[in-house]
């Protein structure tokens, strides 16, 4: 028969000031980062308004939802990003610094500009 030792519950443990805080603060559960691996969107580079809007509100809105922070969502972003897009992003990454940046930039490469003209007749045609 194999005999353990008992701990008693009347067993002190001293500590100090400082080795109370630590231990109290690795007790705790470390903030975890959140990402995008869950996410569904996916974006190839498409250059139409839509394709772009829908991306974006997409990502900004799953962004929100799972509390991903502006730092882990520019992170995360290639993931995202497939064919042209992700060729696109691999020759800018370095030059993009904030998360806003990122859909940015995304809006100005991928969605078209509508010429001065086709505006201006726009707005005209509905008055």
């Amino acid at each position: 028969m194999v005999r353990t030792r008992r701990l008693s519950y009347d067993m002190a443990v001293q500590l100090s000031e400082d080795q109370f805080r630590e231990l109290i603060r690795t007790a705790q559960p470390q903030p975890r980062h959140r990402h995008f691996t869950q996410c569904t969107a996916r974006f190839d580079g498409t250059r139409t308004q839509a394709a772009v809007t829908e991306f974006l509100t997409a990502i900004k809105i799953f962004k929100s939802v799972k509390k991903i922070t502006d730092a882990d969502a520019l992170t995360g972003l290639p993931l995202l990003l497939t064919g042209e897009a992700s060729t696109w992003w691999n020759g800018i990454k370095s030059t993009v610094t904030t998360f806003q940046d990122a859909t940015q930039a995304i809006q100005l490469a991928f969605a078209p500009q509508r010429p001065n003209f086709k505006v201006f007749s726009e707005i005209f045609a509905c008055t």
